[in-house]
């Protein structure tokens, strides 16, 4: 009797979580039968731009559903943002060691644009996954399964939830119909990975104790390790392209006017990056060439000059072979440079590059092996999303020995507007990533060196109005004050091995907020505040980091909610 009892209170525990027992649909209204409200759908909720949330968009189509009354037609009118996402005020709750096994029908109008199912969490460990779903007008059922302890931690995330978009490309035109959407919860059967927070690894080092002000005593005699002096970089976007300098696209002639090349010689970077490589106007090999020429004009040293080859979104990959033969050319003329990055950002929302890590495991392993063959000295980049299990975690583990230096991005994404949240909070959330990210890095490669080297990072977060990139604080004091935080532990701590903050210049594009910007050409005479902290900064790091203590008051770091992972930035969500 004390058992079935037991077991009663069990299944009762359990559907009172899901709202259905284990095996059930945890989407409700999946089939889209439930026809009682008009809009938006029982079970459903309509998330994006309000003027595109329009009852007409989003419609319980009777017209050849797969099965059943109805499904639900979405549609998607070039250059709106608006798509259905399960019930955020229900989402599903997971589990320890339990995996989410995801079916559904769909179809699209035509069939030239890719349409794209999200699963994304909610919660302070806010993320996505999205996986492409070919254009088909005739029915095509896709099944995806999602691991706990594998593709994501149960503690890290509040819930799940399944989203669906008709395009990735916000320009573009379709509509898709889906139907039957299952969402069911079945037993594992992946091996957990260790989650990073029981790695043991010393906490962050303020150096200072709380107090009620500042007294900051240094010996000089004491010289603890030599400074991080390569986080004090700054990347460039491309050589052309979006951002048109120092290459013209349209041209393809050099546009810097001496003033600006003066300004970069004058900040003394120690390393800085460029990426789709392979999508500028010349050939391969040309592009090398041209980007070592400017780096002897500028001054920045070409074997801290990290180059990723790859198109700037991640919408496709390139050859193994391709990577080599940058790999011969660079070594055959003697060019200088060893860093290779293996894609840039393959994990987000509008990559197409890579299905799964285990897509982009295969093809890590595969380029790194073609760059050794020819130039054996060469460093390795792989890119990972470190608020996630799947796109770090497991990337790290599986390409272990094949890559040398890890690439996370850390982009700060403030919801506050005060400075010490600005400046301090949202940097030290990041150092206790960053630490534990190291953690796994040393597990995984206990035999040999590896270390992060960041080739963007800055301050983000949404705009008021327009696109997050454009909001004002990025390039502001506020963004000045961020910055110094970073780099002084950074610099201090050596927690980074190399870093290269976001970006070096603004597209000349006149009524464009200045968004991260160090230097412009509308303005060849002046520099942002961005410009001016690197500018000292370098001339005045010194060499050895020396021992300090004293006081200083204390912020404390609270930890927030980001929300679901719908709601961050479209660029950086995973």
């Amino acid at each position: 009797m004390k058992m079935l009892i037991l077991l009663l209170v069990c299944v009762m525990s359990l559907a009172a979580t899901y709202g259905a027992p284990i095996g059930d649909n945890l989407i409700r209204n999946g089939d889209f039968e439930d026809d009682s409200v008009e809009f938006p759908p029982v079970g459903w909720v309509i998330y994006g731009d309000e003027q595109w949330v329009m009852p007409e968009h989003f419609v319980l189509d009777p017209i050849d559903p797969h099965q059943g009354k109805y499904s639900l037609r979405v549609h998607h009118p070039a250059r709106s943002h608006a798509f259905p996402v399960s019930d955020s005020d229900r989402p599903i709750k997971p589990r320890e060691g339990m995996a989410y096994a995801v079916s559904f029908w769909y179809r699209t109008a035509n069939e030239t644009e890719p349409a794209v199912f999200y699963w994304a969490t909610t919660g302070h460990g806010s993320l996505m996954w999205s996986r492409s779903l070919a254009p088909s007008k005739q029915w095509r059922q896709m099944r995806f399964e999602f691991h706990e302890g594998v593709d994501f931690l149960a503690d890290d995330i509040g819930g799940l939830l399944a989203a669906f978009r008709p395009t990735r490309i916000k320009d573009a035109e379709q509509t898709l119909w889906i139907d039957e959407v299952v969402v069911r919860e079945v037993p594992g059967t992946r091996q957990r990975l260790v989650d990073p927070k029981t790695l043991d690894h010393p906490p962050l080092d303020h150096r200072l104790a709380p107090g009620e002000r500042l007294e900051v005593r240094v010996d000089a005699a004491v010289k603890l390790r030599p400074v991080a002096r390569e986080v004090a970089g700054v990347t460039f976007h491309s050589m052309a392209g979006f951002l048109r300098h120092p290459y013209s696209e349209e041209t393809g002639q050099y546009v810097l006017e001496p003033k600006l090349e003066r300004a970069i010689r004058d900040a003394r970077l120690s390393m800085t990056r460029f990426y789709a490589v392979i999508d500028e106007p010349w050939p391969l090999e040309e592009t090398l060439d041209k980007i070592s020429a400017f780096m002897e004009t500028c001054g920045i040293p070409k074997e801290w000059t990290v180059l990723e080859l790859e198109t700037q979104g991640a919408q496709r990959r390139l050859s193994p072979e391709i990577w080599a033969r940058a790999a011969r050319h660079n070594v055959e003329k003697s060019l200088g440079f060893r860093f290779w990055e293996i894609s840039n950002e393959p994990h987000t929302r509008k990559a197409t590059a890579f299905d799964d890590p285990d897509d982009y495991v295969e093809h890590l392993i595969a380029c790194s092996k073609a760059i050794r063959a020819v130039q054996p000295d060469a460093r390795i980049g792989i890119a990972v999303a470190t608020n996630t299990q799947g796109w770090c975690n497991y990337l790290l583990k599986q390409t272990a020995g094949h890559y040398d230096f890890v690439v996370g991005h850390y982009y700060a994404h403030p919801a506050g507007a005060s400075l010490p949240e600005v400046a301090l909070t949202t940097n030290i959330q990041l150092f206790e990533r960053i630490l534990d990210v190291n953690a796994l890095i040393d597990l995984y490669n206990p035999e040999t060196e590896a270390y992060q080297l960041d080739t963007e990072w800055a301050i983000r977060g949404l705009a008021v109005e327009g696109e997050p990139d454009s909001a004002w604080r990025n390039s502001n004091i506020f963004a000045t004050m961020h910055r110094a935080v970073r780099l002084i532990y950074y610099a201090r701590e050596g927690m980074m091995r190399a870093a290269g903050a976001w970006q070096i210049f603004r597209r000349a594009h006149e009524g464009r907020k200045p968004d991260f910007t160090f230097l412009t050409r509308d303005f060849p005479d002046k520099a942002f505040m961005n410009y001016w902290l690197y500018y000292y900064f370098n001339r005045h790091v010194g060499e050895y980091v020396l021992d300090i203590e004293g006081t200083a008051p204390l912020v404390p770091p609270g930890r927030r909610d980001a929300g679901s992972a719908l709601h961050a930035d479209a660029d950086h969500a995973q």
